[in-house]
């Protein structure tokens, strides 16, 4: 009798331990207990110039949010933003050379300017 007491104990012991195990590596343990949806807590804060922004994930990651730390502009569905960041990177890559192209135009007019306008980067003496 004591024998069946204690593999009871231990099939209800280890039923689900592997659910649990890979539920509490996936999640987000920023409250404790059994973790949160993933990536529903982070945030990046950028800075530019005299302007800070922030971009966080929002509704369990299913929205994204850009704005001010004070306020939100603008919300999103995760697919959209996904659609404009692949847009961007595309762009990005494939039409400015992953930046090289506009550096190089940059350049090459600057150039264009020296020789024909000998005037316009001579400085007051």
């Amino acid at each position: 009798m004591e024998v069946s007491k204690q593999r009871k104990w231990q099939n209800k012991f280890r039923k689900g331990w592997f659910e649990r195990m890979v539920f509490e590596m996936l999640g987000d343990h920023t409250c404790g207990g059994w973790g949160d949806v993933p990536l529903s807590w982070a945030s990046m804060d950028v800075k530019s110039r005299d302007c800070e922004y922030v971009i966080a994930f929002k509704n369990d990651a299913f929205e994204i949010g850009l704005g001010y730390p004070d306020r939100w502009r603008i919300f999103m569905p995760r697919n959209v933003f996904l659609r404009f960041s692949l847009w961007y990177l595309w762009k990005w890559g494939w039409s400015e050379w992953f930046g090289i192209r506009r550096k190089l135009w940059y350049w090459l007019l600057a150039g264009h300017i020296r020789q024909h306008y000998p005037w316009w980067n001579q400085e007051d003496k």
